[in-house]
């Protein structure tokens, strides 16, 4: 890395973007948490997904130690937990421009997964049918992921 710098982060072009802007790196742990949360969200999809299989088994996945009502809320709680980060990082680095902040456009997606999620869990008998939000989940993430970065550089 240039210079030596280098940020321990999840996502290299998180990771970039923090270089490139020559951003304290000290402030590259709200980054970090913030992927980990999104990351979390597609292993609680999975867990709630073979929650009665694991159960069954004896499997101490996250979702069976909650339970179905608590894995839920958990989802809802990194959800939010994500976005908070994002959000305070350019707030702890008093960026002023208001682009810097658009990027809050493409948590759009994520409260519209929050939504179907919430339907789907909801269903009776459609733990199954979580799979089908995997794909619009990770879509949101690359989003949320790519706009922060441009918003980031302006």
């Amino acid at each position: 890395m240039a210079g030596g710098r280098h940020h321990p982060g999840g996502c290299g072009a998180l990771g970039r973007c923090v270089r490139d802007r020559d951003l304290p790196v000290g402030d590259a742990p709200l980054l970090d948490a913030a992927l980990t949360f999104l990351l979390a969200l597609t292993i609680n999809l999975q867990h709630l997904r073979d929650f009665d299989n694991d159960a069954a088994n004896g499997k101490r996945t996250t979702a069976v130690y909650l339970g179905k009502r608590g894995a839920e809320i958990y989802h809802y709680a990194i959800t939010a937990a994500a976005c908070a980060c994002y959000l305070l990082f350019p707030v702890c680095l008093r960026m002023a421009n208001p682009l810097n902040y658009l990027f809050v456009l493409a948590f759009i997606p994520l409260v519209i997964h929050c939504i179907d999620f919430h339907r789907v869990v909801h269903t009776p008998g459609s733990m199954a049918r979580l799979d089908t939000l995997m794909s619009p989940l990770v879509r949101a993430m690359s989003y949320v992921a790519v706009l922060f970065c441009l918003c980031i550089l302006l």
